[in-house]
């Protein structure tokens, strides 16, 4: 059957989110599907081939655009060297994109993916109680190997600027197309 749903991830330096766009009478078999392919990822070395090559091209494309160097300016200023969170320039970028491989990408889905920290915000005809009877069993004992922690400096928190491919940002966001693109995820099949 067919389940009639939107699903979107999005993944970036300091927190992962999905939105499920469903009817209620579907909610239960989208969230079963959309939570077996947070839990269960999967990527393939053309997979991973085809999205650097793209990556690549689109790093080369803006590595002269006034806009784009003046944002990694800004965001140099707001984090010291060492930081992961401060921009890197084009070539440090592809520097780290030729350094992925699939079981790197796959630990990082390991240590850092998982339920604790979840927060929920539903929009719609559903109770917190029925959420909550939804969600519980699909996310039970689905915990990061390292749950992920990011200190965020009032410079941060007021700006929100973020080098676009960071190395945690650009695994989730492989990780989260490769889910979406294609590929042989897990079965799962709507009642």
């Amino acid at each position: 059957a067919e389940c009639k749903a939107a699903v979107t991830v999005a993944v970036d330096l300091d927190d992962a989110s999905i939105s499920i766009k469903a009817k209620k009478d579907t909610l239960r078999e989208v969230l079963a599907l959309a939570t077996t392919m947070l839990r269960s990822p999967y990527g393939t070395e053309d997979q991973l081939k085809e999205y650097v090559g793209k990556t690549e091209g689109a790093i080369k494309g803006r590595k002269d655009n006034p806009m784009m160097l003046a944002s990694e300016e800004i965001a140099k200023m707001l984090f010291p060297a060492a930081d992961p969170r401060r921009a890197r320039s084009p070539e440090e970028r592809l520097e780290a994109l030729g350094k992925l491989s699939v079981e790197k990408l796959l630990q990082f889905h390991r240590n850092y993916f998982g339920a604790d920290g979840m927060l929920v915000d539903v929009v719609g005809q559903l109770t917190a109680e029925e959420a909550r009877s939804l969600l519980d069993p699909l996310v039970k004992g689905w915990k990061s190997e390292k749950p992920f922690q990011v200190e965020r400096s009032a410079a941060v928190e007021r700006s929100r600027v973020y080098s676009s491919l960071q190395p945690d940002a650009l695994a989730g966001r492989w990780l989260s197309s490769a889910l979406l693109e294609g590929g042989e995820a897990p079965e799962h099949e709507c009642a």
